[in-house]
């Protein structure tokens, strides 16, 4: 079951992210970096926790586990 989960959250954090690059080039923003992606994160308070979150699972998955 833990397993499971934990692919599955990994899973939402890739979709994420291939979602925010089709979101970034839609806008016009066809060189997205990730650089410039984190730094649009970090500047909305919502997503800002949703970063926040998904490095702590990812660290809690790696070197807790």
């Amino acid at each position: 079951m833990t397993a499971a989960v934990g692919v599955a959250v990994f899973a939402l954090i890739a979709v994420g992210v291939i979602g925010l690059e089709t979101v970034a080039r839609r806008a016009g923003h066809p060189l997205a970096t990730m650089t410039e992606v984190g730094r649009w994160l970090r500047s909305h308070r919502v997503m800002r926790w949703a970063l926040l979150v998904s490095w702590g699972f990812v660290g809690w998955h790696f070197f807790v586990q």
